[in-house]
């Protein structure tokens, strides 16, 4: 029983006789391919590009402590780049920026609708891309087939992210602010309460020189006494109160100066983490492969699946001849 043999030359020799064959498809569809490019709808890539910031030189260990801040690299390190891509990923920044953009109006989404807004999250999610470079700068991206919306809404993502990244830091400054604020309240009651006290006894035993045992650098003279009944007692009372309330006003200045520190850079757009380099544009091409690329692409698909089908045509055609 003779066999079938398939060799280069042979396989060249079956594809040249069924040449007009091979050519018409690839011809359809490079024909195709370029209909398919021009009907399609176009879609456009707005790219920016920023870096991160050293979130350190936020702090007011560092922002007050000019010789530390000399160690400190002025960019964010790997794990700062991480936070910021977590965060640019994340539900609340994705709901901000919709609400901010309006797409729900844009892409005609009811969001009356208990699905609508989980759908055009999707949809959003799928147009975001944000990766970092081998430069350790962010690359952000948004893809829509309006290219002024792609570029808008990719400017807007940076502007989100920074706030919401910065924004973490603040809070916890913030935080630190009011506890340290609501401390000082408290150091203004109770020294106001001594104070009262302080005046109160000096009234009633009639003392009236400085008595400050916790002020070490006063110096201290004799005390006259009154005829005033209790004036021992009352001197013990003083000295006591006295040195309670220096210390109230020593903790208070103290906090006060620590209220001036973690107050500096709350404003909005004081110390700001994220520096942008590119800021995105309206592209005016495309994204994906132009039309040469499409109708080459197509025309070797249509060469190879031609190829394919006259060798398979010829092999089935070879196997029954040998069956009969």
């Amino acid at each position: 029983m003779s066999t079938i043999h398939f060799d280069l030359i042979e396989i060249i020799k079956i594809i040249r006789r069924n040449r007009k064959f091979v050519i018409a498809i690839t011809l359809v569809c490079a024909v195709l391919g370029a209909a398919f490019y021009f009907i399609k709808n176009k879609k456009y890539m707005a790219q920016t590009e920023f870096i991160v910031a050293n979130p350190s030189y936020t702090d007011r260990n560092n922002l007050f402590s000019a010789n530390e801040m000399t160690f400190i690299d002025y960019f964010g390190g790997d794990d700062d780049i991480d936070r910021v891509i977590v965060i640019a990923e994340s539900d609340t920044v994705v709901t901000r920026i919709i609400n901010n953009m309006h797409l729900a109006d844009l892409y005609k989404f009811d969001l009356t609708k208990p699905t609508a807004l989980e759908r055009l999250k999707e949809k959003f999610k799928k147009n975001f891309k944000i990766k970092r470079t081998e430069y350790k700068d962010i690359l952000l991206s948004y893809t829509d087939r309006d290219a002024s919306l792609a570029a808008d809404v990719a400017n807007e993502c940076a502007k989100v992210i920074e706030q919401a990244y910065r924004g973490y830091y603040t809070n916890v400054r913030q935080r630190a602010f009011e506890a340290i604020q609501d401390k000082v309240r408290q150091e203004d009651s109770t020294i106001l309460v001594l104070t009262d006290s302080l005046a109160n006894l000096r009234e009633k035993y009639g003392i009236y020189d400085i008595i400050s045992p916790a002020r070490e650098n006063v110096i201290m003279g004799n005390v006259k006494s009154t005829s005033v009944k209790g004036f021992g007692k009352g001197m013990e009372q003083v000295q006591n109160i006295e040195a309670l309330k220096d210390q109230y006003v020593t903790d208070r200045a103290k906090h006060t100066s620590y209220l001036t520190e973690f107050g500096a850079g709350r404003g909005s757009e004081q110390l700001q983490l994220t520096q942008i380099i590119t800021k995105a544009k309206a592209p005016v091409d495309p994204s994906g492969p132009g039309p040469v690329l499409t109708i080459v692409a197509c025309a070797l698909l249509g060469l190879f699946f031609s190829c394919c089908l006259v060798l398979l045509l010829f092999y089935y055609k070879a196997i029954v001849n040998l069956e009969r």
